[in-house]
């Protein structure tokens, strides 16, 4: 899903395996850190994250509660968590490092992030995350993460922060234009287009 930044166009959303990792790069202040060990437990945090946390009343997330926990456990959705663990398989496979764009909005702000996923020694995954754009938002939106799917809730894209409405995928402030309301229940899945360019793009690494 394409969207329209009025200060300058956005990164191109999903997977970027032309990155190149320098371990001794400078990163931003802002920049969250943390390691998964072969079985995907996170067993290191680094970084901006208490403080990325508490911004986000992310206080259950703080890294004394997060190290020892399975990655997956903080993924909401079985098509997201899938989609995860099938890059961690691709990334450890081939060797190599890549980025992702993706959305990571907040109720006030449209927000991308960068991640760089550098795989390590016995299988160790790095991850790297820094936000390169934010947007305000016309008005605030407020979306609420269901347990369980029913008729009452959205289908919200991991990757683009789009949602499904009525057949069609739409950017959230399109959306919420089309509503009354500021608050919605959602689960989380992937879109046709974020979840193609993940299989073309593993496709294309494993030929």
């Amino acid at each position: 899903m394409e969207l329209a930044y009025s200060k300058k166009s956005p990164p191109r959303l999903g997977l970027d395996w032309s990155v190149t990792f320098d371990k001794a790069q400078k990163l931003p202040p802002d920049t969250l850190i943390y390691v998964l060990d072969a079985a995907n437990i996170i067993i290191e945090i680094g970084g901006a994250w208490d403080g990325f946390a508490a911004h986000n009343d992310g206080y259950a997330v703080f890294a004394k509660n997060v190290i020892g926990s399975t990655f997956t456990d903080f993924i909401s959705g079985r098509v997201t968590r899938q989609y995860w663990l099938d890059l961690f398989v691709l990334i450890r496979t081939v060797k190599k490092p890549v980025a992702l764009n993706y959305r990571c909005d907040s109720p006030y702000e449209k927000r991308i992030f960068r991640m760089t996923l550098q795989p390590e020694a016995e299988d160790k995954l790095r991850l790297i995350s820094t936000c390169v754009l934010t947007e305000r938002r016309p008005r605030p939106l407020f979306f609420h993460t269901a347990k369980q799917r029913s008729r009452h809730t959205l289908l919200r894209c991991s990757q683009c922060n789009g949602i499904q409405h009525h057949g069609q995928w739409l950017e959230a402030d399109e959306f919420a234009k089309r509503q009354r309301g500021s608050q919605w229940s959602v689960v989380y899945g992937l879109c046709p287009p974020c979840r193609e360019q993940f299989t073309l793009a593993g496709a294309k690494l494993r030929h």
